[in-house]
């Protein structure tokens, strides 16, 4: 199948489909190793600053600290910044062809992250993602918000393999046309499926369906992933890409992003000064 037919082919099966696609071979073992060996760096430096020696899925508290606790897991934010790598794949052309089919030719970088799942982590709270995350408060969202186009891809990085017991992602197939979140966690778990595939994978979803980690096994070993967020050029990205680089250094390697990366992150013409306009 050529190139083109295959992107058009991945969109709709996002959009009309199951909801999302397994792409295998996506990156290299070269790269996936170095993009690992980043990921397990700065994980060991948050959970040094959180004063933790591991962050367990399913212990569930309101605390903010510096290790940016969700849902009991540590995230690692702004990963365009720390490493060469991670610049790479976020523009990975494979990837963002398909999302530009399904979001438009505006299509922007919501967010750029990294999250391991440890062996005998809980099974995530099954939850839609930004900008619909906080549809259990429907008074948030306008009236008659419905799900007829789609304002979100997720590209999810396998690090390690993707297996039944090591905490792969759980999802709902087909539950992106529903437009509802996922209140109902007994539907959501008789009805759900896990995703598995082989480290360099790219699992390709919106965001609008139903998912979470599944639990994870003891002695599975971790499961890494890079969870890459895609949106409309119109929607605003989740997290703040320059204030992102107010760090030093950041300045200096944001200058030296390429022309595709940095129209993922600063591409879009809004807001503006008016006035300036062409």
């Amino acid at each position: 199948m050529d190139y083109e037919k295959q992107i058009e082919n991945d969109a709709e099966e996002i959009i009309n489909g199951k909801g999302y696609v397994v792409i295998p071979n996506v990156f290299t073992k070269e790269e996936i190793k170095e993009a690992k060996d980043l990921i397990d760096k700065n994980m060991d430096m948050l959970l040094e600053e959180a004063g933790k020696k591991s962050a367990i899925q399913g212990e569930y508290d309101d605390k903010k600290d510096s290790a940016n606790l969700v849902q009991g897991k540590i995230i690692v934010w702004n990963l365009v910044y720390k490493g060469k790598i991670f610049e790479k794949m976020a523009q990975k052309k494979r990837v963002v062809d398909v999302f530009k089919k399904v979001l438009g030719n505006s299509v922007v970088l919501g967010s750029f992250a990294a999250r391991t799942v440890n062996p005998g982590d809980k099974s995530q709270l099954p939850h839609v993602d930004y900008p619909y995350f906080d549809m259990h408060t429907m008074e948030r969202y306008p009236k008659n918000i419905n799900f007829s186009f789609l304002m979100n891809c997720q590209s999810t990085i396998m690090i390690d393999d993707f297996t039944e017991d090591n905490g792969s992602t759980a999802l709902v197939p087909g539950s992106q046309k529903w437009g509802t979140y996922p209140k109902d966690t007994d539907k959501y778990f008789k009805e759900c499926i896990r995703v598995t595939g082989e480290s360099g994978s790219a699992f390709l979803m919106t965001g609008a369906c139903w998912h979470g980690s599944y639990e994870s096994k003891e002695n599975c070993g971790d499961r890494r992933a890079i969870l890459g967020q895609y949106l409309p050029g119109f929607v605003k990205p989740m997290e703040d890409w320059e204030k992102g680089s107010k760090f030093p250094g950041g300045e200096d390697i944001k200058n030296n992003f390429s022309d595709d990366l940095k129209a993922l992150l600063f591409g879009y013409d809004y807001p503006r000064i008016m006035q300036e306009a062409d």
